[in-house]
Protein backbone atom coordinates (compact mmCIF):
# COMPACT_ATOMS: atom_id res chain seq x y z
CA UNK A 1 0.00 0.00 0.00
CA UNK A 2 2.90 2.51 0.85
CA UNK A 3 4.57 1.51 -2.35
CA UNK A 4 1.21 2.38 -4.65
CA UNK A 5 0.74 5.60 -2.75
CA UNK A 6 3.86 6.42 -3.16
CA UNK A 7 3.70 6.06 -7.37
CA UNK A 8 -0.05 8.22 -6.98
CA UNK A 9 2.58 11.01 -5.26
CA UNK A 10 4.94 10.95 -8.07
CA UNK A 11 2.88 11.25 -11.25
CA UNK A 12 0.93 13.91 -8.95
CA UNK A 13 4.43 15.83 -8.74
CA UNK A 14 4.90 15.01 -12.25
CA UNK A 15 1.88 16.28 -13.73
CA UNK A 16 1.61 19.81 -13.47
CA UNK A 17 -2.09 21.28 -11.91
CA UNK A 18 -3.94 23.70 -13.59
CA UNK A 19 -5.32 24.32 -17.49
CA UNK A 20 -1.98 22.75 -18.92
CA UNK A 21 -2.70 19.54 -17.08
CA UNK A 22 -6.51 19.29 -18.16
CA UNK A 23 -5.58 18.78 -22.03
CA UNK A 24 -3.11 15.78 -21.26
CA UNK A 25 -5.71 13.24 -21.66
CA UNK A 26 -7.97 15.30 -24.16
CA UNK A 27 -11.27 12.94 -25.63
CA UNK A 28 -10.15 10.03 -23.48
CA UNK A 29 -11.98 7.22 -25.50
CA UNK A 30 -10.82 3.48 -23.79
CA UNK A 31 -12.33 0.28 -25.04
CA UNK A 32 -11.04 -3.25 -24.54
CA UNK A 33 -11.94 -6.74 -24.67
CA UNK A 34 -12.26 -9.74 -22.24
CA UNK A 35 -11.87 -13.25 -24.35
CA UNK A 36 -12.84 -16.55 -22.15
CA UNK A 37 -11.71 -19.76 -23.66
CA UNK A 38 -13.14 -22.89 -22.05
CA UNK A 39 -11.11 -26.00 -23.21
CA UNK A 40 -11.41 -30.05 -23.30
CA UNK A 41 -9.11 -32.12 -24.98
CA UNK A 42 -7.56 -35.11 -25.24
CA UNK A 43 -4.80 -37.10 -27.16
CA UNK A 44 -3.30 -33.56 -28.56
CA UNK A 45 0.05 -34.77 -27.62
CA UNK A 46 0.52 -38.31 -28.71
CA UNK A 47 -2.49 -39.34 -30.59
CA UNK A 48 -2.76 -42.11 -27.99
CA UNK A 49 -5.85 -42.70 -25.13
CA UNK A 50 -3.65 -45.70 -23.61
CA UNK A 51 -0.18 -47.17 -23.81
CA UNK A 52 -0.36 -50.93 -24.84
CA UNK A 53 3.11 -51.69 -22.22
CA UNK A 54 1.88 -52.22 -18.75
CA UNK A 55 4.44 -51.15 -15.41
CA UNK A 56 5.34 -47.52 -14.85
CA UNK A 57 4.86 -46.07 -18.01
CA UNK A 58 1.53 -47.06 -18.61
CA UNK A 59 -0.09 -43.52 -17.53
CA UNK A 60 1.97 -42.10 -19.77
CA UNK A 61 -0.72 -41.16 -22.39
CA UNK A 62 -3.05 -39.46 -20.04
CA UNK A 63 -2.69 -36.00 -21.66
CA UNK A 64 -6.27 -35.15 -21.20
CA UNK A 65 -6.35 -31.13 -20.44
CA UNK A 66 -9.19 -29.38 -19.25
CA UNK A 67 -8.65 -25.53 -18.76
CA UNK A 68 -9.53 -22.38 -18.72
CA UNK A 69 -7.88 -19.41 -19.89
CA UNK A 70 -8.62 -15.53 -20.18
CA UNK A 71 -7.16 -12.95 -22.27
CA UNK A 72 -8.08 -9.42 -20.82
CA UNK A 73 -7.19 -6.28 -23.51
CA UNK A 74 -7.51 -2.61 -22.67
CA UNK A 75 -6.54 0.24 -25.03
CA UNK A 76 -6.94 3.90 -24.26
CA UNK A 77 -6.45 6.56 -26.89
CA UNK A 78 -6.38 10.55 -26.96
CA UNK A 79 -5.67 13.74 -28.52
CA UNK A 80 -1.78 15.01 -27.14
CA UNK A 81 -2.47 17.71 -29.47
CA UNK A 82 -4.99 18.08 -32.42
CA UNK A 83 -2.80 16.12 -34.93
CA UNK A 84 -1.42 13.66 -32.92
CA UNK A 85 -2.76 11.02 -31.03
CA UNK A 86 -2.01 8.85 -28.19
CA UNK A 87 -2.36 5.26 -28.09
CA UNK A 88 -1.59 2.29 -25.17
CA UNK A 89 -2.99 -1.18 -24.93
CA UNK A 90 -2.63 -3.26 -21.74
CA UNK A 91 -2.40 -7.02 -22.14
CA UNK A 92 -2.78 -10.11 -19.04
CA UNK A 93 -3.37 -13.30 -20.03
CA UNK A 94 -1.16 -15.46 -17.98
CA UNK A 95 -3.91 -16.66 -16.05
CA UNK A 96 -5.86 -20.38 -16.23
CA UNK A 97 -8.51 -21.20 -14.21
CA UNK A 98 -7.67 -22.91 -10.85
CA UNK A 99 -3.91 -21.77 -10.53
CA UNK A 100 -3.33 -18.95 -7.28
CA UNK A 101 -0.20 -18.23 -8.92
CA UNK A 102 0.48 -14.82 -10.81
CA UNK A 103 2.56 -16.61 -13.61
CA UNK A 104 0.57 -19.78 -14.47
CA UNK A 105 2.55 -22.81 -14.13
CA UNK A 106 4.07 -21.80 -11.48
CA UNK A 107 4.74 -24.85 -8.90
CA UNK A 108 3.60 -25.06 -5.19
CA UNK A 109 2.45 -21.67 -5.27
CA UNK A 110 -0.68 -20.51 -3.26
CA UNK A 111 -3.05 -17.31 -2.38
CA UNK A 112 -3.85 -14.77 -4.53
CA UNK A 113 -1.14 -11.89 -6.42
CA UNK A 114 -0.71 -8.84 -4.77
CA UNK A 115 -1.41 -5.82 -6.91
CA UNK A 116 2.80 -4.66 -7.07
CA UNK A 117 5.56 -5.05 -4.83
CA UNK A 118 5.26 -8.75 -4.40
CA UNK A 119 9.12 -10.20 -4.88
CA UNK A 120 9.82 -11.68 -8.32
CA UNK A 121 7.41 -11.89 -11.08
CA UNK A 122 4.47 -12.85 -8.57
CA UNK A 123 2.89 -9.18 -8.56
CA UNK A 124 0.17 -8.58 -11.20
CA UNK A 125 1.85 -5.18 -12.70
CA UNK A 126 4.57 -7.67 -13.81
CA UNK A 127 2.41 -9.72 -15.58
CA UNK A 128 0.57 -6.55 -17.28
CA UNK A 129 2.05 -6.70 -20.85
CA UNK A 130 2.13 -3.83 -23.08
CA UNK A 131 1.16 -4.32 -26.35
CA UNK A 132 0.81 -0.98 -28.15
CA UNK A 133 2.42 2.18 -27.39
CA UNK A 134 2.53 4.47 -30.04
CA UNK A 135 1.41 8.12 -31.21
CA UNK A 136 -0.24 8.80 -34.66
CA UNK A 137 0.74 11.99 -36.57
CA UNK A 138 -2.36 12.91 -39.06
CA UNK A 139 -1.59 13.86 -42.23
CA UNK A 140 2.26 13.97 -42.25
CA UNK A 141 3.51 15.63 -45.52
CA UNK A 142 -0.11 16.74 -45.70
CA UNK A 143 -0.59 13.43 -47.17
CA UNK A 144 0.32 9.95 -44.77
CA UNK A 145 -0.65 8.96 -41.48
CA UNK A 146 1.78 7.56 -39.69
CA UNK A 147 2.00 5.48 -36.61
CA UNK A 148 5.06 5.24 -34.35
CA UNK A 149 6.12 3.60 -31.68
CA UNK A 150 5.17 -0.44 -30.54
CA UNK A 151 1.95 -1.44 -32.54
CA UNK A 152 -0.30 -4.05 -33.84
CA UNK A 153 -0.17 -4.14 -37.63
CA UNK A 154 -2.76 -6.44 -40.23
CA UNK A 155 -3.27 -5.46 -43.49
CA UNK A 156 -6.15 -8.13 -43.10
CA UNK A 157 -7.35 -10.88 -40.31
CA UNK A 158 -5.39 -14.52 -40.26
CA UNK A 159 -3.15 -12.65 -43.03
CA UNK A 160 -1.34 -15.12 -45.51
CA UNK A 161 2.08 -12.15 -46.05
CA UNK A 162 2.63 -10.83 -42.41
CA UNK A 163 0.81 -9.99 -39.31
CA UNK A 164 1.33 -8.61 -35.61
CA UNK A 165 -2.16 -8.91 -32.95
CA UNK A 166 -4.13 -10.70 -30.87
CA UNK A 167 -4.24 -14.70 -32.03
CA UNK A 168 -6.85 -17.42 -31.98
CA UNK A 169 -4.42 -20.00 -30.53
CA UNK A 170 -5.39 -22.38 -27.91
CA UNK A 171 -2.70 -20.08 -25.36
CA UNK A 172 -4.26 -16.48 -26.47
CA UNK A 173 -0.69 -15.68 -27.76
CA UNK A 174 0.03 -12.08 -29.10
CA UNK A 175 2.49 -10.45 -31.12
CA UNK A 176 3.76 -6.67 -31.44
CA UNK A 177 6.10 -4.77 -33.53
CA UNK A 178 8.12 -1.58 -32.97
CA UNK A 179 7.78 0.19 -36.14
CA UNK A 180 6.94 3.08 -37.79
CA UNK A 181 4.05 2.66 -40.58
CA UNK A 182 2.27 5.17 -42.90
CA UNK A 183 -1.06 5.04 -44.76
CA UNK A 184 -2.55 6.68 -47.66
CA UNK A 185 -5.74 5.84 -48.03
CA UNK A 186 -7.99 7.81 -51.10
CA UNK A 187 -11.11 6.69 -51.99
CA UNK A 188 -9.29 4.63 -55.41
CA UNK A 189 -6.45 3.69 -53.40
CA UNK A 190 -4.53 2.78 -50.15
CA UNK A 191 -0.81 2.72 -49.96
CA UNK A 192 1.00 1.46 -46.64
CA UNK A 193 4.59 0.81 -45.74
CA UNK A 194 5.71 0.11 -42.27
CA UNK A 195 9.31 -0.39 -41.28
CA UNK A 196 10.61 -1.90 -37.55
CA UNK A 197 11.62 -4.40 -35.38
CA UNK A 198 10.99 -7.55 -33.81
CA UNK A 199 13.75 -8.48 -32.09
CA UNK A 200 16.53 -6.14 -30.75
CA UNK A 201 19.57 -5.55 -28.73
CA UNK A 202 18.90 -5.13 -25.15
CA UNK A 203 21.94 -2.71 -24.80
CA UNK A 204 24.44 -1.30 -27.54
CA UNK A 205 27.06 -3.57 -26.14
CA UNK A 206 27.70 -6.59 -27.02
CA UNK A 207 30.34 -8.64 -29.68
CA UNK A 208 30.30 -11.77 -31.47
CA UNK A 209 28.01 -14.79 -30.16
CA UNK A 210 26.77 -12.91 -27.19
CA UNK A 211 24.98 -10.44 -29.91
CA UNK A 212 21.16 -10.68 -30.11
CA UNK A 213 19.93 -11.50 -33.60
CA UNK A 214 18.33 -8.87 -34.46
CA UNK A 215 15.31 -9.06 -36.93
CA UNK A 216 14.36 -6.33 -38.83
CA UNK A 217 11.33 -6.18 -41.07
CA UNK A 218 10.01 -3.74 -43.64
CA UNK A 219 6.73 -4.22 -46.19
CA UNK A 220 4.88 -2.10 -48.96
CA UNK A 221 1.32 -2.67 -50.45
CA UNK A 222 -1.10 -1.06 -52.10
CA UNK A 223 -4.23 -1.53 -52.84
CA UNK A 224 -6.76 -0.69 -55.60
CA UNK A 225 -10.11 0.29 -54.56
CA UNK A 226 -13.12 1.17 -56.28
CA UNK A 227 -13.87 -1.89 -58.76
CA UNK A 228 -16.21 -5.04 -58.59
CA UNK A 229 -12.65 -6.75 -57.89
CA UNK A 230 -10.04 -5.38 -55.60
CA UNK A 231 -6.14 -6.23 -55.92
CA UNK A 232 -3.12 -5.95 -53.87
CA UNK A 233 0.64 -6.02 -54.87
CA UNK A 234 2.52 -6.95 -51.07
CA UNK A 235 6.72 -6.77 -50.91
CA UNK A 236 7.63 -7.33 -47.37
CA UNK A 237 11.28 -7.97 -46.35
CA UNK A 238 12.89 -9.56 -43.15
CA UNK A 239 16.67 -9.51 -42.28
CA UNK A 240 17.83 -11.44 -39.25
CA UNK A 241 21.66 -9.96 -38.46
CA UNK A 242 24.47 -12.75 -37.92
CA UNK A 243 25.85 -12.64 -34.87
CA UNK A 244 29.57 -14.27 -35.50
CA UNK A 245 32.58 -12.62 -37.42
CA UNK A 246 31.26 -10.39 -40.20
CA UNK A 247 31.29 -11.97 -43.63
CA UNK A 248 31.49 -15.33 -42.11
CA UNK A 249 29.00 -17.70 -43.49
CA UNK A 250 29.42 -20.49 -40.19
CA UNK A 251 31.65 -21.13 -37.64
CA UNK A 252 33.19 -24.69 -37.81
CA UNK A 253 29.30 -26.37 -38.05
CA UNK A 254 28.05 -23.88 -35.04
CA UNK A 255 25.44 -21.78 -35.52
CA UNK A 256 26.79 -18.23 -35.51
CA UNK A 257 27.15 -16.78 -38.64
CA UNK A 258 28.23 -13.24 -39.54
CA UNK A 259 26.23 -13.26 -42.59
CA UNK A 260 22.23 -11.46 -42.80
CA UNK A 261 19.62 -14.24 -43.41
CA UNK A 262 17.58 -11.93 -45.86
CA UNK A 263 13.65 -13.30 -46.56
CA UNK A 264 11.80 -11.33 -49.83
CA UNK A 265 7.92 -12.09 -49.64
CA UNK A 266 6.12 -10.42 -52.59
CA UNK A 267 3.04 -11.23 -54.67
CA UNK A 268 -0.76 -10.17 -54.65
CA UNK A 269 -4.07 -10.42 -53.52
CA UNK A 270 -7.22 -10.54 -55.19
CA UNK A 271 -10.68 -10.24 -53.34
CA UNK A 272 -14.45 -9.86 -55.51
CA UNK A 273 -17.70 -10.48 -54.60
CA UNK A 274 -21.22 -9.79 -56.08
CA UNK A 275 -24.25 -11.73 -56.57
CA UNK A 276 -24.05 -13.49 -52.87
CA UNK A 277 -20.70 -15.27 -54.03
CA UNK A 278 -17.33 -14.06 -53.26
CA UNK A 279 -13.55 -15.27 -53.26
CA UNK A 280 -9.92 -14.19 -52.02
CA UNK A 281 -7.12 -15.50 -53.57
CA UNK A 282 -3.48 -15.31 -52.31
CA UNK A 283 -0.32 -16.01 -54.47
CA UNK A 284 3.35 -15.34 -52.80
CA UNK A 285 6.58 -15.69 -53.71
CA UNK A 286 10.07 -15.97 -51.72
CA UNK A 287 13.68 -14.43 -52.82
CA UNK A 288 16.75 -13.82 -50.68
CA UNK A 289 19.40 -15.89 -48.96
CA UNK A 290 18.66 -18.33 -46.12
CA UNK A 291 21.51 -18.27 -43.56
CA UNK A 292 19.56 -20.10 -40.41
CA UNK A 293 19.70 -23.61 -41.16
CA UNK A 294 22.99 -24.78 -39.54
CA UNK A 295 22.77 -26.72 -36.21
CA UNK A 296 25.35 -26.65 -33.53
CA UNK A 297 26.60 -30.34 -34.81
CA UNK A 298 24.89 -30.63 -38.05
CA UNK A 299 27.14 -33.16 -38.87
CA UNK A 300 27.18 -35.66 -36.54
CA UNK A 301 25.02 -38.60 -36.47
CA UNK A 302 25.27 -38.76 -40.17
CA UNK A 303 22.83 -36.00 -41.17
CA UNK A 304 24.32 -33.22 -43.19
CA UNK A 305 22.58 -29.82 -42.91
CA UNK A 306 23.37 -26.90 -45.94
CA UNK A 307 24.69 -23.59 -44.21
CA UNK A 308 23.48 -21.62 -46.60
CA UNK A 309 20.33 -21.34 -49.48
CA UNK A 310 18.42 -19.43 -51.17
CA UNK A 311 14.83 -18.65 -50.94
CA UNK A 312 12.82 -20.12 -53.75
CA UNK A 313 9.68 -21.06 -52.16
CA UNK A 314 5.92 -20.11 -53.13
CA UNK A 315 2.80 -20.69 -52.09
CA UNK A 316 -1.49 -19.70 -52.34
CA UNK A 317 -4.14 -19.62 -51.03
CA UNK A 318 -7.92 -19.55 -52.51
CA UNK A 319 -11.33 -19.37 -50.47
CA UNK A 320 -14.87 -18.68 -51.86
CA UNK A 321 -18.52 -19.26 -50.43
CA UNK A 322 -21.68 -18.41 -51.36
CA UNK A 323 -24.40 -16.89 -49.04
CA UNK A 324 -27.98 -17.84 -50.26
CA UNK A 325 -30.58 -16.61 -48.02
CA UNK A 326 -34.50 -18.93 -48.24
CA UNK A 327 -37.17 -16.94 -47.40
CA UNK A 328 -38.38 -18.61 -43.53
CA UNK A 329 -36.00 -20.74 -43.85
CA UNK A 330 -32.37 -20.12 -42.97
CA UNK A 331 -29.28 -17.98 -44.60
CA UNK A 332 -27.24 -20.64 -45.87
CA UNK A 333 -22.93 -20.10 -46.57
CA UNK A 334 -21.38 -23.00 -48.26
CA UNK A 335 -17.49 -22.58 -48.36
CA UNK A 336 -14.31 -23.69 -49.25
CA UNK A 337 -10.50 -23.11 -48.46
CA UNK A 338 -7.75 -24.49 -50.55
CA UNK A 339 -4.06 -23.72 -49.80
CA UNK A 340 -0.81 -25.11 -51.23
CA UNK A 341 3.08 -24.25 -50.16
CA UNK A 342 5.97 -25.80 -51.59
CA UNK A 343 8.65 -27.92 -49.75
CA UNK A 344 11.86 -29.69 -49.71
CA UNK A 345 12.21 -33.36 -49.54
CA UNK A 346 15.62 -32.63 -47.86
CA UNK A 347 18.00 -30.27 -46.35
CA UNK A 348 21.24 -31.01 -49.12
CA UNK A 349 20.30 -28.41 -51.75
CA UNK A 350 21.01 -24.97 -51.57
CA UNK A 351 18.02 -24.20 -52.53
CA UNK A 352 15.03 -23.53 -49.90
CA UNK A 353 11.90 -24.71 -51.58
CA UNK A 354 9.76 -24.41 -48.47
CA UNK A 355 7.52 -21.53 -48.16
CA UNK A 356 8.04 -19.29 -46.05
CA UNK A 357 6.10 -16.03 -44.84
CA UNK A 358 7.12 -12.96 -42.57
CA UNK A 359 5.20 -14.30 -39.43
CA UNK A 360 3.93 -17.70 -40.34
CA UNK A 361 0.50 -16.69 -39.42
CA UNK A 362 -2.74 -18.55 -41.20
CA UNK A 363 -4.18 -20.87 -39.16
CA UNK A 364 -6.64 -23.47 -40.39
CA UNK A 365 -8.86 -25.82 -39.07
CA UNK A 366 -10.72 -25.85 -35.17
CA UNK A 367 -8.59 -28.09 -33.41
CA UNK A 368 -5.60 -28.33 -35.83
CA UNK A 369 -5.14 -24.41 -36.38
CA UNK A 370 -5.48 -23.95 -31.98
CA UNK A 371 -3.03 -26.34 -31.25
CA UNK A 372 -0.47 -25.50 -33.67
CA UNK A 373 1.63 -22.32 -32.07
CA UNK A 374 4.79 -23.57 -30.99
CA UNK A 375 6.37 -22.21 -27.73
CA UNK A 376 5.62 -19.17 -25.86
CA UNK A 377 5.36 -17.35 -22.94
CA UNK A 378 1.94 -16.60 -22.23
CA UNK A 379 0.56 -20.20 -20.79
CA UNK A 380 1.80 -23.37 -20.51
CA UNK A 381 -0.64 -26.21 -20.95
CA UNK A 382 2.31 -28.76 -21.37
CA UNK A 383 4.15 -29.26 -24.36
CA UNK A 384 0.73 -30.01 -26.12
CA UNK A 385 3.02 -32.57 -28.83
CA UNK A 386 2.40 -33.23 -31.37
CA UNK A 387 0.71 -30.30 -32.55
CA UNK A 388 3.38 -27.51 -31.41
CA UNK A 389 7.28 -27.51 -30.50
CA UNK A 390 8.03 -27.83 -26.75
CA UNK A 391 10.76 -25.65 -25.76
CA UNK A 392 14.22 -26.67 -27.47
CA UNK A 393 12.68 -29.14 -29.81
CA UNK A 394 14.73 -28.35 -33.31
CA UNK A 395 12.67 -30.44 -35.65
CA UNK A 396 11.82 -28.83 -38.99
CA UNK A 397 8.71 -31.26 -40.59
CA UNK A 398 8.83 -34.09 -37.75
CA UNK A 399 6.29 -34.49 -35.28
CA UNK A 400 6.92 -31.87 -33.20
CA UNK A 401 5.77 -29.13 -35.79
CA UNK A 402 3.22 -30.86 -37.36
CA UNK A 403 0.81 -28.30 -36.53
CA UNK A 404 2.81 -25.25 -37.02
CA UNK A 405 0.91 -22.82 -38.98
CA UNK A 406 0.98 -20.91 -42.19
CA UNK A 407 1.41 -23.23 -45.61
CA UNK A 408 4.97 -24.33 -45.19
CA UNK A 409 5.44 -27.69 -46.87
CA UNK A 410 1.84 -28.00 -46.50
CA UNK A 411 -1.47 -28.26 -48.93
CA UNK A 412 -4.29 -27.85 -46.89
CA UNK A 413 -7.81 -28.00 -47.79
CA UNK A 414 -11.80 -27.51 -46.26
CA UNK A 415 -15.60 -26.99 -46.81
CA UNK A 416 -18.12 -26.52 -44.42
CA UNK A 417 -21.65 -24.99 -44.18
CA UNK A 418 -23.22 -22.29 -42.12
CA UNK A 419 -26.59 -21.68 -41.67
CA UNK A 420 -28.47 -18.80 -39.74
CA UNK A 421 -32.04 -20.00 -38.69
CA UNK A 422 -34.68 -17.52 -39.98
CA UNK A 423 -36.50 -17.38 -36.26
CA UNK A 424 -33.31 -17.40 -34.38
CA UNK A 425 -30.80 -15.11 -35.90
CA UNK A 426 -28.62 -14.94 -33.43
CA UNK A 427 -27.31 -18.35 -33.80
CA UNK A 428 -25.04 -19.74 -36.50
CA UNK A 429 -24.24 -23.33 -36.60
CA UNK A 430 -21.60 -24.79 -38.92
CA UNK A 431 -19.62 -28.07 -40.23
CA UNK A 432 -16.17 -28.22 -41.72
CA UNK A 433 -14.19 -30.63 -42.47
CA UNK A 434 -10.55 -30.13 -43.50
CA UNK A 435 -7.59 -32.26 -44.71
CA UNK A 436 -3.79 -32.00 -44.17
CA UNK A 437 -0.76 -32.88 -46.38
CA UNK A 438 2.87 -32.30 -46.75
CA UNK A 439 4.07 -31.03 -50.22
CA UNK A 440 7.07 -33.40 -50.39
CA UNK A 441 7.62 -36.08 -47.43
CA UNK A 442 10.48 -34.87 -45.24
CA UNK A 443 13.95 -37.12 -45.21
CA UNK A 444 15.24 -35.32 -42.74
CA UNK A 445 14.45 -33.28 -39.80
CA UNK A 446 15.58 -29.49 -40.31
CA UNK A 447 18.52 -28.67 -38.63
CA UNK A 448 18.60 -31.64 -36.21
CA UNK A 449 22.06 -33.58 -35.71
CA UNK A 450 20.34 -36.57 -33.64
CA UNK A 451 17.40 -37.41 -36.96
CA UNK A 452 18.91 -40.22 -38.18
CA UNK A 453 19.24 -41.94 -34.33
CA UNK A 454 16.35 -40.37 -32.43
CA UNK A 455 13.79 -38.97 -34.50
CA UNK A 456 12.66 -41.71 -37.68
CA UNK A 457 11.27 -40.31 -40.70
CA UNK A 458 7.77 -41.39 -41.88
CA UNK A 459 8.26 -43.81 -45.41
CA UNK A 460 7.36 -41.34 -47.98
CA UNK A 461 3.93 -41.09 -45.99
CA UNK A 462 2.42 -37.14 -47.02
CA UNK A 463 -0.73 -37.18 -45.23
CA UNK A 464 -0.40 -35.72 -41.57
CA UNK A 465 -4.16 -36.20 -41.12
CA UNK A 466 -7.87 -34.90 -41.22
CA UNK A 467 -10.14 -33.31 -39.15
CA UNK A 468 -14.13 -32.49 -38.61
CA UNK A 469 -15.81 -30.38 -36.18
CA UNK A 470 -19.46 -28.70 -35.55
CA UNK A 471 -19.68 -25.02 -34.26
CA UNK A 472 -22.72 -22.87 -32.98
CA UNK A 473 -21.86 -19.17 -32.66
CA UNK A 474 -24.26 -17.59 -30.76
CA UNK A 475 -24.57 -13.35 -30.95
CA UNK A 476 -26.12 -11.77 -28.06
CA UNK A 477 -25.13 -8.55 -28.85
CA UNK A 478 -22.89 -6.36 -30.75
CA UNK A 479 -20.62 -6.59 -27.35
CA UNK A 480 -21.11 -10.22 -26.17
CA UNK A 481 -20.53 -13.39 -28.33
CA UNK A 482 -20.28 -17.12 -27.34
CA UNK A 483 -18.78 -20.04 -29.96
CA UNK A 484 -19.02 -23.35 -29.54
CA UNK A 485 -16.51 -26.00 -30.97
CA UNK A 486 -16.57 -29.81 -30.98
CA UNK A 487 -13.77 -30.98 -33.33
CA UNK A 488 -12.27 -34.42 -33.63
CA UNK A 489 -8.07 -35.10 -35.57
CA UNK A 490 -7.39 -38.57 -36.82
CA UNK A 491 -3.87 -38.81 -37.08
CA UNK A 492 -3.04 -39.66 -41.02
CA UNK A 493 0.13 -42.18 -42.10
CA UNK A 494 2.52 -39.54 -41.18
CA UNK A 495 1.97 -39.32 -37.90
CA UNK A 496 1.48 -43.09 -37.69
CA UNK A 497 4.70 -43.72 -38.93
CA UNK A 498 6.85 -41.27 -36.99
CA UNK A 499 5.64 -41.51 -33.96
CA UNK A 500 5.27 -45.19 -33.63
CA UNK A 501 9.05 -45.03 -34.87
CA UNK A 502 9.83 -42.73 -31.94
CA UNK A 503 7.63 -45.18 -29.12
CA UNK A 504 7.84 -48.36 -30.31
CA UNK A 505 5.31 -50.54 -28.39
CA UNK A 506 2.77 -48.36 -28.09
CA UNK A 507 -0.33 -47.19 -29.43
CA UNK A 508 1.06 -43.38 -29.73
CA UNK A 509 0.28 -41.90 -33.32
CA UNK A 510 -3.10 -43.86 -33.68
CA UNK A 511 -5.91 -42.76 -31.70
CA UNK A 512 -7.60 -39.47 -32.82
CA UNK A 513 -7.36 -36.19 -30.96
CA UNK A 514 -11.01 -34.55 -29.67
CA UNK A 515 -11.67 -31.29 -28.54
CA UNK A 516 -14.79 -29.37 -26.78
CA UNK A 517 -13.93 -25.69 -27.18
CA UNK A 518 -16.37 -22.28 -25.95
CA UNK A 519 -15.13 -19.11 -26.41
CA UNK A 520 -16.71 -15.98 -24.73
CA UNK A 521 -16.07 -12.99 -26.20
CA UNK A 522 -16.91 -9.64 -24.61
CA UNK A 523 -15.98 -6.31 -25.64
CA UNK A 524 -16.49 -2.43 -24.37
Amino acid sequence: MKKLLGMVLSLALLIPSGPASAELFKNLKVSGSMDLRMNSSNNSRDFSTRNANAGANAWGNNDRIGAAITRTVVTAGWDLLDDIHGKVTLRKNDRTWGNTAATAGTAGASGSPSVIGAPGTADVASNVMVDEASVKIDKLFDKIDTTVGRQWFQDEENDFFARWGKSGSIRYATTQIDAVSGMWDTDWAKLVGIAGKTTGQASLAGNGTAQTADVDVRGFYAWIKGLPVKASVQVWNRVTHGTFASGADTNAGATATGKNDNLWVYGFKVRGEGMGAWFNFDLAFNGGENRTLQSAACNAGGVYCSSSANYVGKAFWLRTGYKADVSNVATFAPWFHYGWGTGRANTNSNHNQDFTSITNSPRQGLLYGKFGEGTTNVVALGSLLPFSAASGAAAYDGVAQVGRTGFTNRIIWGLGLKATPAGLKKLTTGFEVWDYWYQKATVHNFGNANAAVSSPQAKGNRHIGYEYGVTADWKHSDNLSLALQIARFQPGGYINEVVAAAAPGTQQGVNPANMVNLDWNFKF
